[in-house]
């Protein structure tokens, strides 16, 4: 499960459109990746983009490298001094709105109790799909998107001497 196909290149950058039904495959999918609703996501996304490695960027490694790392996700951010952006798309956009109202339901059940319940049923393995195809997978995944703000800005740390 990932941000990518939906989060970014659907809602965040809107590169294409999708069928109702790909939109909320995707926002359920998007969910399990624990990473916060569309609309956060997107938003900080958009951001990012616009105030890259500024004061305004919400992942800025002038934060410090662990902040860029997964800091921004966790931290709660001021939101005066985050850079403003144009969601008024994402707000009227019920997909969006919908898993935004439901994102903690949504994120424990794709992350945790989905796989748990294939793998359960599928060949009888429960502990084994909340453990590697939830827990396992998530740490995993989390941590290796995180790379993308973190080491992919760490120049821009370094110079400033903020690790």
């Amino acid at each position: 499960m990932t941000t990518s196909p939906g989060y970014h290149g659907l809602w965040s950058h809107t590169s294409y459109t999708a069928t109702y039904p790909i939109q909320i495959f995707l926002a359920l999918v998007g969910g399990g990746a624990i990473q916060g609703s569309i609309r956060w996501w997107s938003r900080n996304h958009r951001a990012h983009h616009r105030y890259t490695d500024t004061l305004k960027d919400p992942y800025s490694v002038q934060k410090g490298l662990l902040y860029s790392h997964m800091g921004w996700m966790v931290l709660k951010q001021d939101p005066q001094r985050i850079g403003r952006v144009d969601i008024t798309d994402l707000n009227n956009d019920p997909v969006v709105m919908w898993q935004h109202r439901n994102f903690v339901t949504i994120a424990l059940s794709m992350s945790f109790l989905f796989p748990c319940v294939v793998a359960g049923l599928g060949w009888g393995d429960w502990k084994g799909g909340l453990i590697y195809a939830g827990i396992l997978r998530l740490l995993v995944v989390q941590q290796a998107t995180f790379c993308v703000n973190s080491l992919a800005h760490c120049k821009s740390c370094l110079l400033s001497s903020h690790i």
